[in-house]
């Protein structure tokens, strides 16, 4: 069951974007990977984005630590609400 504070800040508070880079016959999903990590990078990635597409907030969790807290999550969902609300 999902964590009803992350849930709904996700619900609430972003457009959700979803970006799969699965599909080796399609180029697009590797350009914008590229975009956004030049030198390459692990996956998953969770990103806040500006309305411009900059980076406002980006958790890159380690492969060697594959879990991560509820609170270390919504603490990452808070920073890039924050750095949001801080550009009007």
């Amino acid at each position: 069951m999902p964590e009803p504070a992350i849930f709904e800040s996700m619900r609430d508070d972003f457009v959700l974007i979803a970006q799969y880079t699965d599909d080796q016959q399609d180029e697009k999903p590797a350009k914008v990977f590229e975009r956004f990590f030049p030198g390459g990078g692990s996956i998953p990635v969770y990103m806040v984005l500006d309305t411009d597409g900059n980076v406002l907030a980006k958790l890159e969790w380690p492969a060697d630590r594959p879990n991560m807290t509820k609170e270390e999550f919504l603490a990452f969902m808070k920073e890039g609400l924050a750095k949001f609300a801080a550009l009007k």
